[in-house]
């Protein structure tokens, strides 16, 4: 049983013992023992602690924190947390993933497909469960990626055809062929359930088309209104937030504490300029948090502040594009400048630089993998603001911007024209252009070469 709970969450996270083994500084062979089931080991002993310490480090520094939490059902990202939990959950027999014959393809991709299936029915976990004589959590599981029925199993087979059942009742085929890859208009009911089910397991993801489509279906329909997923801040921590007079905080929970302090005297000064860079890992801004910096970025943004940041890039095609789209609703106010640094980050040290020009700034510096104890200071003498101000306008000196927005809609380059929705994407060689025929009308430019890459790729499969 833990060998197979251990080959399913290196198979889930995209990696491997000896990886793992690294980032929990060890020897590869403890836990190739584990995975072969050659040990046999209780949930409290020093190889299976250093085995999830690892995990949790692999998955933090490459942004897949939230996916191992959603797993292990662990509520928050705190490291204790999460590596007693995954000690827990290689230990609990009723959550493995079902048997043989899933094929080689992702759990994460398989989950992703789920729920793009499910959106297009327009069916809930709760719904689908009931059609299918199910569990809802069981749905909610498939979801995450964490249940992978097998390939002939009467429950996938049942998913598959109630799915395209409803596609083809609303009338949505051809949306669904363009899911697939493949025009369905030929096929009959049975088969194009077949096409579906070998969809869900195919291993060829197509690297990074689906979240090029995710991101491009998301700036197709975005609006500069806030969020709805946005909860707003109670008043009187807002009014708490501006009392605090701190000037350091510890660990990752401090530097949440301390970014919304930041970001709250920068929304009620308002008509400033927030300078924003970090390269450390990014697992802080997950959870509860994220809907409070979203909240605390929109005011500023409401109230003038202007903000200019620096992206880190030197992550995964996929994992770039599902940063990108988190900022995209802030990006159409108008008020955010991004770019990215061409300087290549050290991989021992992680630097973080939140600034309010000319009130108070963030800076942190710390060795990877020891953020949550790491030290951030928070700075309002005028003296060390302008160094570190100084500091950031020489990062942004090596820096290109990363994407343009601007309302004009010039004249296209020459590259390949691609319709989708209200969007006009516009591919060449070294520039992607994507324009909006909506309100908000834009023009949005990119010229980062991965990112040109992504979308010729998605255009190459829409015209195919």
């Amino acid at each position: 049983m833990l060998s197979e709970k251990i080959g399913f969450l290196l198979k889930f996270l995209g990696t491997s013992n000896k990886e793992i083994a690294s980032y929990a500084e060890c020897s590869p062979s403890n836990f190739s023992r584990l995975k072969s089931g050659k040990r046999t080991l209780m949930n409290d002993s020093v190889t299976v602690h250093r085995f999830a310490k690892g995990v949790y480090l692999y998955s933090a520094h490459n942004l897949k924190l939230e996916h191992l939490c959603a797993i292990i059902h662990c509520a928050n990202n705190d490291e204790k947390e999460v590596i007693s939990s995954i000690c827990e959950w290689l230990f609990q027999e009723n959550d493995l993933i079902d048997g043989e014959n899933t094929r080689d393809v992702s759990p994460i991709m398989f989950g992703q497909r789920i729920k793009q299936l499910m959106s297009l029915v327009g069916i809930s976990s709760s719904k689908f469960s009931k059609k299918l004589n199910v569990d809802a959590s069981y749905i909610s599981r498939m979801r995450s990626g964490e249940r992978i029925p097998r390939y002939n199993s009467k429950l996938i087979s049942k998913f598959c055809k109630y799915a395209v059942i409803s596609i083809c009742e609303q009338d949505k085929l051809e949306e669904l062929g363009k899911i697939v890859g493949m025009p369905l208009e030929t096929y009959n009911e049975s088969e194009v359930t077949e096409i579906v089910k070998n969809y869900l397991y195919s291993s060829n993801s197509n690297g990074i088309l689906m979240p090029v489509r995710n991101f491009i279906e998301d700036i197709n329909g975005l609006t500069i209104n806030y969020p709805d997923i946005i909860q707003q801040t109670k008043i009187g921590d807002y009014y708490e937030l501006l009392k605090d007079t701190e000037t350091k905080y510890i660990g990752l929970k401090g530097l949440q504490r301390a970014v919304l302090r930041l970001l709250a005297n920068a929304s009620a000064q308002g008509h400033t300029q927030l300078l924003l860079y970090s390269d450390q890992n990014m697992d802080w801004l997950y959870g509860d948090f994220k809907d409070q910096w979203f909240y605390f970025m929109h005011e500023c943004a409401k109230n003038g502040v202007t903000t200019t940041i620096i992206h880190n890039l030197d992550r995964s095609e996929e994992e770039l594009f599902y940063a990108m789209h988190a900022w995209f609703p802030l990006y159409l106010t108008g008020m955010i400048r991004s770019y990215y640094c061409e300087a290549s980050p050290g991989v021992r040290f992680a630097n973080t630089m939140f600034i309010n020009c000319g009130n108070s700034c963030i800076e942190g510096h710390c060795v990877r993998g020891t953020e949550d104890t790491a030290e951030y200071h928070y700075i309002t003498d005028e003296g060390s603001l302008k160094n570190v101000q100084a500091e950031f306008e020489v990062l942004l000196q090596n820096s290109k911007p990363l994407v343009i927005i601007s309302p004009d809609q010039a004249e296209r380059e020459s590259g390949e024209l691609c319709l989708f929705g209200d969007l006009k994407i516009d591919v060449s060689k070294k520039r992607v252009t994507i324009e909006r025929t909506e309100a908000p009308a834009a023009k949005l430019s990119f010229d980062h070469p991965v990112i040109c890459r992504a979308f010729a790729e998605f255009v190459k499969s829409v015209k195919d």
